[in-house]
């Protein structure tokens, strides 16, 4: 029988996949600009990407299949992925955190930063996480992990023995998950008192930095489910199941949620159509506005011709009342004769 937890996982990592798919299509072909916040948007999105694309082909043949299973080398595959694409993740969202608090608050100056995010940002934030992901490897603690046994691997601890998978889990997973967390939170309250306190900030620009914290807002909806979920089992001894199904499903949902953040909201991928739109109307205006100067013009050149021919009418209907038609049968012909008026025009 299919467990729901993971159709609504297996939902959630697809539609992550075809946005940010779509996004980084836009990102690679489109005419945008390519801005300090895009090269940011890019990288949070491409690691979102690559996480999706390490987990839903997995899942999907396991609800399709009976028999699906991945054998050690697509398992540490498939679990390097997800540890290195989570990590950088998380880094990437501090990055425009922290960016946001420089620029909003500290009122800094980084331009430094600006020039070239990807290589200002890249040690930390690539070199990292690829670090980090190559650990587990070569002390093989990638394995098969539940609820998805038999298709999801990722980082294992074997009891509370296994001292070495204990520190990797915490090092590699749950520090820099708590860290992000923790720092997103502080960022949009400590954003949100600079508003409040502010006397300076005119209603445009509150709404604007307002906007600019659903930024950080996004790893806290999809990944705060996960610490809920974890305190329940730790604490109270009990497993929600409903509660885990919606921590499976936020945490897969992550990367479509951060582009239609970053992609509506802040890159404004629907410009272009409603530039076309707003092409389309204008021209529809201005043909109208021109087919009523031509019939403007038109009626305007009837009158004139009437105008003109109004005289040549009246002298015709004179001329033609000054000839007499006589009807003398000559010859089996008509024969006209002008009158004195005629002759003497």
């Amino acid at each position: 029988m299919v467990d729901a937890g993971e159709i609504l996982f297996g939902v959630g990592s697809f539609l992550s996949l075809t946005f940010t798919t779509f996004l980084i299509l836009v990102y690679i072909f489109g005419s945008y600009p390519r801005t300090f916040a895009f090269h940011l948007v890019f990288m949070v999105c491409l690691n979102n990407f690559i996480w999706s694309f390490a987990v839903f082909p997995a899942i999907f043949f396991d609800l399709i299949t009976e028999d699906a299973y991945l054998n050690t080398y697509l398992c540490n595959i498939q679990a390097f992925l997800m540890c290195f694409s989570t990590n950088s993740g998380f880094f990437y969202v501090i990055s425009i955190s922290s960016s946001l608090v420089r620029t909003i608050i500290k009122k800094e100056d980084i331009s430094e930063a600006m020039r070239n995010p990807l290589k200002y940002y890249g040690p930390l934030n690539i070199l990292l996480p690829l670090i980090m992901a190559i650990i587990p490897i070569t002390v093989r603690r990638y394995d098969h992990l539940a609820p998805f046994e038999n298709v999801q691997c990722y980082l294992i601890v074997n009891g509370l023995q296994d001292v070495v998978g204990l520190l990797l889990r915490i090092i590699i997973f749950y520090a820099p998950y708590i860290f992000a967390i923790t720092y997103q939170i502080c960022t949009i309250v400590r954003i949100l008192s600079f508003i409040k306190k502010s006397s300076s900030l005119n209603n445009s620009e509150v709404n604007e930095i307002k906007t600019l914290i659903l930024y950080p807002i996004i790893l806290c909806l999809t990944q705060s489910w996960l610490i809920i979920s974890r305190t329940f089992e730790i604490f109270a001894d009990i497993k929600i199941e409903w509660l885990n199904h919606i921590n499976l499903f936020f945490f897969s949902l992550e990367g479509f949620l951060n582009v239609l953040v970053y992609g509506i909201i802040s890159l404004d991928i629907c410009k272009g159509i409603r530039g076309f739109q707003n092409k389309s109307q204008i021209w529809n205006k201005q043909t109208n506005q021109q087919e009523q100067s031509n019939i403007s013009n038109s009626q305007s050149s009837s009158e004139y011709i009437e105008e003109i021919q109004a005289p040549l009418k009246e002298k015709t209907n004179d001329y033609s009342s000054e000839f007499t038609i006589n009807t003398n049968y000559k010859s089996d012909t008509f024969i006209y004769e002008r009158n004195s008026s005629a002759d003497n025009y």
